[in-house]
This record gives structure tokens, sequence and C-alpha cells, in this order.
């Protein structure tokens, strides 16, 4: 039997002891003729061996009109099933290994046609890599670049892709100015680009695979080809052109303003089962959600490439989405005198509890509300996001020793501005050596994930200005199933804050991750807490409900330059006919059709559009644009409805921390709902002026996309004294302190029901269901309204909540 081999040179004065036979292929490639009982051997001397297979050679019915190559002074070379004796120069017998010139009028500057063939129509492995070796070496002595084209077919699929064959093909092209394009299948493309997992996969692939016959391959080449002399990396530009597959997500102008060095994640597609393996042998990184959904991380230039093989393993639509949450509105010079968040001492403190907060800042776990009385650390676990799923993790133990150091913040980074983590945590569950100070759960300990900003690129392609509390959804998502992991190996409860909202997408929980939070938040003993956000106030949403016909203009009030708005619009029942959006009236342009995928300059401004298209997740109508710098002054939005059935049409801006200087008008404020809001099953808050019984003017509130009432309630979250930077004490109002508050009760509340030894321990519905039987709501108000919810948590009845039977 014959076999092919690569070798180490010590191996190759030994070869001769058993095989019977041997041809030299290269310096460390050779063909035996040996018996099989000898096998074991050789593999125990070389360790890669591949029978010399059988390849099947194809007929080319469409010859090559080499006038249509202009007449470049290089060589083409086929390898078929019959010579084409009326266009080749020379032929070639694969089997016998002989050359013949046909004689012709040929000048020495114009094409060499080279017809390579087998009478059999099927040729081995070792006389097709003795081919293109033949091929390699005539090409070097007449000093012509090259271009082989192969039609051939492989019977055997185990040696179809990416053999050891192929490897010595590839060792050969190395050393070519030109190259070598196979013809294959349109649907084995993919799988001639896929890496395996073989011995003989360290080589790079630099065949081109394509399904075309000789002719139409050879005039998609003719632009690469009359360069040949001119650019001596003629093949490598036409390789990168034919070989790369086109954009993971191609008509998505979005995703195709993302540099291809970005880091950025792809969701696979629900029901998508292949092996973490899998993906990690192309080059991948996976991240396992929970519910049997998984992410991709990878470069963006790496989806690309391989794209013809993830494209039906992802999602049909590519998000970023780009969440922030508001700074606190605080008021300097608030001197810290005994202050206490509850008037009474608390019977349940939230001892065994985990509270825990997905953070963009350190947490200051130096501060003393977040120390226990013999001045170690309440904080049980710091997670720091260095890569996706990858990060530093701080125990207690760690922060401890940091603690105990002359300079902690050489161990453990501690927070140098404002600090929103350090700010929430008081608040819930902080209390100062001295009870100078005392939040909620001042028994709980605390658990933090700190996930790091988007890169400023990113946020300006899918959020706004960039803004150091801007993270992707995706890594925030990450940092809770690193908690939730946390709690549940301790097996304790956990009370996690995700402070985060946006306001780019669909507002009804349908973004995937949205759905997996709504499983986190049904899991025994966790309950999610998200707040309204804080956009109430800010003329950044539009609703309405609208038979067909022309659609009264909107503003979009750009107050300062240089900024940089991301919009989207909702719409169902009925079609956009018509979607214009017009520049301030002193720019002498026409409006751009956002219906219309594309990309338009205006002066210095350029206008970004998504067109039209089908939400995968709702099945609504959906149009995402981007104007950057815009110009000063009114930007109008005008369309038309295409039927007159009632149709539900919905415009979110960019929030606030990311879009500060630019309004919408008419806005609503019952639309005003953070997108983290909407998520099935959490504990929504919103804030009100305990003071003044008015709900605080920026709480979110009102519907979401799909008409629930949100926030679930609100509580007291006005001028609420909390450590921010170190050593110093502010008073804060929004709804983080609202958030900050409730996961303090929840943790007494898990704390008490842990004592009486409840099992299982209530998940957020059970938690909701408890608060909302305590809850304040006003005589002759219907509930729940889009204001408050349910009703009012008074801070005041917590103890009797407490001290009575749940």
């Amino acid at each position: 039997m014959q076999v092919i081999i690569e070798h180490s040179k010590d191996v190759a004065p030994y070869l001769g002891q058993y095989a019977n036979r041997i041809e030299t292929l290269g310096i460390n490639h050779k063909v035996l003729e040996i018996e099989e009982k000898y096998l074991s051997w050789l593999s125990g001397l070389t360790g890669i061996i591949e029978p010399n297979f059988t390849i099947e050679l194809g007929s080319n019915n469409n010859t090559l009109i080499k006038e249509q190559i202009d007449g470049p002074n290089m060589i083409i070379a086929t390898i078929e099933a019959k010579p084409d004796i009326q266009e080749a120069d020379r032929i070639y017998h694969m089997t016998a290994h002989t050359s013949k010139a046909i004689s012709r009028d040929r000048k020495d500057d114009k094409c060499l046609s080279i017809s390579c063939y087998s009478e059999t129509h099927q040729t081995t492995a070792a006389d097709y890599i003795k081919c293109v070796a033949y091929l390699k070496d005539l090409a070097c002595q007449l000093h012509k670049p090259i271009l082989i084209y192969a039609n051939i077919y492989i019977p055997d699929e185990g040696f179809r892709y990416r053999s050891l064959t192929s490897k010595i093909i590839n060792h050969y092209l190395e050393a070519l100015n030109g190259g070598m394009i196979i013809k294959c299948t349109h649907e084995d493309n993919n799988k001639y680009y896929m890496p395996m997992r073989g011995e003989y996969e360290f080589y790079q692939d630099q065949v081109i695979y394509l399904s075309e016959d000789l002719k139409s391959t050879t005039l998609k080449a003719l632009p690469f080809i009359r360069d040949a002399f001119k650019n001596k990396n003629w093949f490598k530009n036409m390789y990168d052109q034919y070989r790369q597959s086109s954009p993971l997500f191609e008509n998505d102008v979005f995703y195709n303003s993302i540099q291809p060095n970005e880091e950025i994640y792809a969701f696979l597609d629900t029901g998508n089962y292949r092996p973490p393996e899998y993906y990690e042998a192309l080059g991948l990184k996976t991240a396992r959600l929970i519910g049997g959904y998984s992410m991709l991380y990878a470069r963006k230039s790496q989806f690309d490439e391989l794209s013809n093989i993830l494209r039906q393993d992802v999602t049909p639509r590519h998000r970023i989405p780009i969440v922030s949450h508001a700074p606190c509105e605080r008021e300097e010079g608030y001197p810290l005198t005994p202050y206490s968040l509850i008037a009474e001492e608390l019977k349940y403190k939230g001892r065994d509890v985990y509270i825990g907060l997905i953070t963009t800042d350190d947490v200051d776990y130096t501060n003393e509300v977040l120390r226990d009385q013999n001045g170690g650390t309440r904080i049980a676990y710091i997670w720091q996001q260095v890569s996706a799923s990858e990060g530093m993790k701080y125990f207690k133990e760690q922060i401890d020793r940091a603690l105990n150091s002359p300079s902690p913040g050489e161990l453990i980074p501690i927070p140098e501005n404002d600090s929103i983590s350090t700010m929430m945590l008081g608040i819930a569950g902080g209390k100062s050596l001295g009870e100078t100070y005392r939040g909620v759960a001042t028994e709980a300990e605390f658990i933090v994930a700190k996930v790091k900003p988007a890169s400023e690129a990113v946020q300006r392609i899918y959020g706004g200005m960039p803004s150091r509390y801007g993270v992707i959804l995706q890594d925030a998502m990450i940092g809770v199933l690193e908690l939730a992991d946390f709690a549940r190996e301790r097996n304790r409860p956990l009370v996690l804050c995700l402070p985060f909202n946006t306001n780019i997408d669909p507002h009804d929980g349908s973004l995937i991750l949205y759905e997996i939070l709504a499983l986190v938040a049904r899991r025994a003993g966790i309950t999610l807490i998200i707040p309204t956000g804080d956009e109430a106030d800010k003329q950044h949403h539009y609703s309405t409900q609208r038979a067909g016909g022309s659609l009264s203009p909107l503003t979009l009030n750009v107050a300062r330059a240089n900024q940089n708005v991301i919009g989207v619009i909702y719409q169902r029942i009925s079609s956009i006919v018509t979607a214009y959006l017009y520049p301030p009236s002193n720019i002498a342009t026409g409006p751009i059709d956002l219906k219309q995928a594309g990309v338009t300059s205006v002066l210095e401004a350029t206008v970004y559009s998504n067109g039209e298209e089908i939400d995968f997740l709702n099945g609504a109508r959906r149009l995402l644009f981007r104007i950057e710098s815009p110009q000063i002054g009114q930007w109008r939005l005008a369309g038309a409805l295409g039927s007159e059935e009632l149709s539900q049409i919905n415009l979110w801006i960019s929030q606030q921390e990311l879009n500060p200087h630019i309004t919408l008008r008419p806005s609503d404020t019952f639309t005003t709902l953070g997108s983290s809001a909407c998520i099935n099953n959490a504990m929504v808050v919103g804030g009100y002026d305990q003071r003044t019984g008015v709900m605080l003017s920026s709480s979110g509130r009102g519907y979401t996309w799909d008409e629930r009432v949100r926030p679930l309630l609100v509580t007291g979250s006005s001028r609420i004294t909390a450590p921010c930077r170190h050593g110093e004490w502010v008073s804060v109002t929004g709804t983080l302190p609202a958030v900050s508050i409730m996961a303090g009760v929840t943790a007494t509340i898990y704390s008490k029901l842990m004592e009486e030894g409840r099992v299982p321990l209530p998940n957020t519905l059970g938690i909701n269901n408890i608060l909302l039987g305590v809850i304040r709501q006003s005589y002759g108000v219907s509930y729940p309204n889009p204001s408050e919810g349910y009703g009012v948590f008074d801070l005041s009845i917590l103890n009797s909540l407490l001290n009575s039977p749940i």
C-alpha cells in the first residue's frame, strides 16, 4: 500500500528499513510503498500518515478565452479530466509525469496555458502533489506569475478538507507569485475554511474555493491578474476578496460601522446546541448563559471571516445595547450627623443575605459604612471584568488584607471620584462604626461585579456621546450571572441591583438578554431590582396611536454642536409608507429617506440608517438611525402610514447620560420607562419625594410597549444622605436611591424567612407579592396606575412587616 507521510529530518535514514519504495515530495514529505503490517511501526516513527487516496478529475466544458485576459505575461494552468488541446500551449500527463509542448505561434510575453490531465479521469494524492510541484518549478523557471485552476473532487470526505495533502500543496503555493483556485460545490465551500483538530492543522490554507467554472473564475480574477507585474501581492489581494466572506450582518449599516479590531458579542440563535468546542476551534470565545442561550465573543474581523459558517448559527439581527445609569442628583455640603434611614431598630437586618450590585466604578471598600464592628470588610466578593467572562476576583480575605496594608489601593483598586456603587451599598445596608450612619439591612454582606465601560467607538455607534457609565448590556449580563453563581455556590439568597437602562430597544422585555434576566428573577432565593430610570423629564420619548395618512412632524432640537444621537422608531399594525428626516431649514439639502438603509452626508453631519426592517423579537417594524455631528437647530421627522387601521408608533432617542443636549418635541411622559424596567418578573422601582408626597419629576413611568404598567411600586428617594466620595457625605435623589432602599428592605425580609426556616425561599415574584400586601394606596386612585404602579412602599412600615407572619 502507498502512504504519504510527514517526518522530521532525523527520521529519514530509517524509512528504508521497512518501505519497499520511497518517493520524495519534499524535504519532510515522502510517498512510501509499505506493507500494512508495518504501519504501526511507521506511525510510531512519524506520527502523521495519510493514504495515497483517489482524486476524481472533473471535465471543464467552458474553455478559457485567452483574449479576454488581455495578454499578460503569465501562466494559467488547469487540472482536469482531459487536456484542452485547442487552448493549451502545453499538456502535462499526471500519471506518467510527462510534459509536451503544443506547437503554436505564441510570443513569449503572452499568456501561457498548461492543461494537466489524466486519461482515466482519476489521479492519486501523490500524483496531484507532483503536478503542483511541476507547475511551481515551471513558473519559477520562466519567471512568470501563475494561476492554477483545479477541477477536482475527493470521494473520501475524511481527506477532502485540510488534509496532509492539502498542507503539502500549500507549502508549494507559499513559494509562488500566484496561487490556486479549487472548484467545489457551493454547499461545501465553508467546510474547506473551517479549522479542524487534525495533526496537520498548523498551516494557513492559501487556496481559494469557488463553485464557478474556469471561464467565470478567470473573469473574476482579471482585475488582479492585470496587476500581476505591478503588484507581487496580486494573488493575495484576490485571496482576501474571494476567500474572505461578506460581513456577518452584511446589510446592517450600524454593524458595518464597527472597526474590524473591535471585540464584540454575537448571540447564538435560540436552540443552537453546538458544543463550545466547535466555536473555540474557530478561534472564538463562548459565553454560556442560562435557558439554552449562549453568545460568542471575538473581534469583528473574526466574525466576518467566518460569516459563511456562522450565519446560520447566530441571531438574524445584531444588537449592542449601550446601557447606562444616571449620576444621582446630589446636593453638596451635608455634614454627617447621626442619620438613619429607619427611625427604629429593625428585628431582622439582612444577616446571611447578599446584596449584589452591577456597577462601572470601583467600590470604596475602605469606607467605614461597608465594614463590620471589628473593622473587617462586609464585602464578600468583588469581580472586575477584564474581557467577556474573564475577570479579576477578590474575596473577603484579600479585601481584609488590603484594608490592613498601608496602601490598600495598590492591592485592590479604590475609586478616585464619585462612586455610585459605594453610595448604593451604603443606602442598602451601610452602617458606620459609631452608628453615626445607618442604612437598611445593616448586617447584610455585599458582592459587586464591576464591568468595563464600552469603548468610545462602540458607544458612538450604538449609544450616543461616550460616558464612563455606558456599558454593553452583554457585559452587564455576564456580571449578573457571576454574582448569581457566587451566591448559589454558598447557598445564600441574593438581592441583585441592576441600575442600567437604555432607550434604544423595543421596551417590551423581548430582547434575549432581558428574557435571560427574567429567568434569573424567577430563581428561588433571588430578587432582581431595577429602577424605572430618570428619563421622565428629559424629552426623549414620543408615543401615539394613529390611523393611516400623514403623521404630525416631530422635531429633534439640537442645542449644542458636535453631538451624536441615536433614534429608533417602533411601529406595528400598518406599514410606514414614508419616513423622512429634514435638516434645519437653513441647510439647503433635501430630506433623508430613513426607510432606505445607507449613510448620507449633510455638510458636516452624517446620517446612518438601517432602513425599515421587521424586528425578529416582536414582529414590529423598526427604523434605527443615527445623526453624527448634527447642525444646531431643529431637525424634523415626518412620515405617513399605509393603512387606515389604528397603529401604535413610538420614537425613543438615546438617554440623557449619552445624549444631554438633544430633545424631542412633542414628547410623552408616560412612555419614559428604561428598557430594563420592562423586563418580566423583576421588581421595578420608581421614586417619589417623601416630604411632599409627589413623584420625582425625573422618575420614569408609564407603559411598556406591550402595555404593561410600570413601576411595580415607588418609595421615598429624595435627599437621601449617602457616602459618595471617600470621607464625603452628600444628599442624593433619584431612582438609584430608590433601588438601594428596596434592596435593603428585601434583604431584611429574606433574613426573616431564613430564620423561620422557610424553604424554598421566594424568588422576585414572591417578594413582590409580599411587598404589595403592605403598600400604601391613595383613596379614589385607580391602581395600578402609570405613575405609582401599585402604590407606595413606606419605610416606616418595615418593622411592622418583619414582626408579622408572612
